[in-house]
């Protein structure tokens, strides 16, 4: 049936607890496994003091589910309570404590061996401010020597966003993504999900998401100054599991960034 002879519904959706049903037919496509994998590896390689992980800014559960397997004793913090619910009534969940909180403002939780941010959370952060106060948090959620792995988006990724659509498929519809830009840092991706159960009727779930370009240097700026210590970063392509040497901020599509809590020196302030 082509979309011509088709007849659309549209849903605009920007809560992201109203879009937690959604949200894994959307971005089924993402390797969640291959993802993980990568942070496995570097948490092997780099070493933390023990097993337990915090993923922060888990959502539904996607990569929160896959550490779980792989033997962490896992939290997961989000401050959707919708992705949460969602996240919780997985298969396999009732092995994982799931927490609301914000990035901004993390709750206050045993201390951990390792914290992971996959996906890009920190992208939607605005400001050095709340950068810092991310990385503040994190700091006191870790255990000395403990590590911290996130990825961020590059300007790579905004040029591709900016310079057309991302079309792909999704199980019983599509995806199509693009980005609008604000300013120098700022781009509203927007994503268009069609679904269809009988190829007749189709439902278009429309949102729109902010992303802030952060260069891995402001970052390393900032986690040092919350007594974290940048020690490792690696180029990424989305979706593939290779980790690539170095990473620029337009060779790549993503950085993956590995950071340890500096056991002899207390957080700074300011």
């Amino acid at each position: 049936m082509s979309a011509r002879s088709a007849s659309f519904s549209s849903t605009t959706r920007h809560s992201y607890d109203r879009l937690a049903e959604d949200y894994d037919a959307i971005y089924a496509t993402d390797d969640d496994g291959a993802r993980c994998a990568r942070y496995r590896t570097l948490i092997d390689r780099h070493g933390a003091p023990g097993d337990r992980l915090v993923d922060l800014g888990c959502g539904t559960g996607k990569g929160t589910l896959h550490f779980a397997e792989a033997g962490f004793s896992v939290t997961g913090v989000d401050c959707s309570t919708g992705m949460l619910k969602v996240a919780a009534a997985k298969p396999g969940a009732s092995t994982v404590r799931f927490v609301p909180g914000d990035l901004r403002e993390l709750p206050e939780l045993d201390p951990f061996d390792v914290a992971v941010m996959l996906g890009g959370p920190l992208n939607y952060l605005h400001d050095e401010r709340e950068l810092r106060a991310a990385f503040d948090g994190v700091y006191r959620l870790l255990r000395p020597d403990g590590l911290f792995l996130f990825d961020l988006y590059t300007l790579g990724l905004r040029e591709s966003l900016l310079s057309g659509p991302w079309v792909h498929e999704s199980p019983g519809g599509m995806v199509v993504m693009r980005g609008y830009p604000a300013d120098e840092r700022l781009m509203e991706v927007q994503v268009d999900h069609f679904s269809s159960g009988d190829a007749r009727t189709w439902n278009r779930t429309t949102f729109r998401q902010p992303q802030f370009h952060l260069p891995l240097a402001t970052a390393g700026r900032l986690l040092d100054a919350s007594g974290l210590t940048l020690i490792a970063h690696h180029g990424l392509a989305l979706n593939q599991e290779e980790l690539l040497p170095g990473a620029g901020d337009r060779d790549h599509m993503a950085v993956l960034a590995v950071a340890r809590k500096d056991a002899a020196s207390p957080a700074r302030q300011g």
